[in-house]
């Protein structure tokens, strides 16, 4: 067997449940990433859109992005993988609540993740604005 007794066994859980709960805390920053999301406006000339983004525990409230505008927010990925902010967006065209950062899908996919409301819905792109989209999600209903 691997560990001679007990004593061993507890002490090496303990380390790496404070390992752990270090890398959760305000302190573990170096451990989790830093990641950016933007909402840019590219509806056309004169129009604006309501956002409303949340995680589980934070909500960012209400904003309305006007014509050249953009919305953007930055957070810490958490230590268990488990990230996830949606938005609620609204325009004249359409409205969705849209997943805008999952850590499943967006981990190896950005860090600063771009995203362009159009006439059409929502696009994801990975690489910036001048890249072409990587994700699509297209309105759910009329406002």
């Amino acid at each position: 067997m691997l560990y001679k007794n007990k004593t061993t066994l507890v002490l090496l859980r303990l380390l790496l449940i404070s390992v752990a709960a270090a890398a959760s805390s305000d302190g573990g920053e170096i451990i989790r990433k830093l990641i950016h999301v933007e909402v840019v406006n590219m509806l056309p000339p004169g129009h604006s859109f309501g956002i409303h983004c949340k995680s589980k525990d934070d909500d960012l409230g209400n904003h309305i992005v006007g014509p050249n505008q953009r919305y953007g927010f930055e957070f810490r990925d958490n230590f268990l993988g488990t990230t996830l902010f949606f938005c609620g967006v609204k325009t004249e065209y359409g409205e969705g609540v849209y997943e805008i950062f999952t850590h499943r899908r967006d981990e190896d996919r950005c860090s600063r993740c771009v995203w362009g409301v159009t006439q059409v819905g929502v696009y994801g792109y990975s690489k910036g604005l001048n890249a072409l989209p990587d994700i699509y999600f297209k309105w759910k209903g009329l406002p």
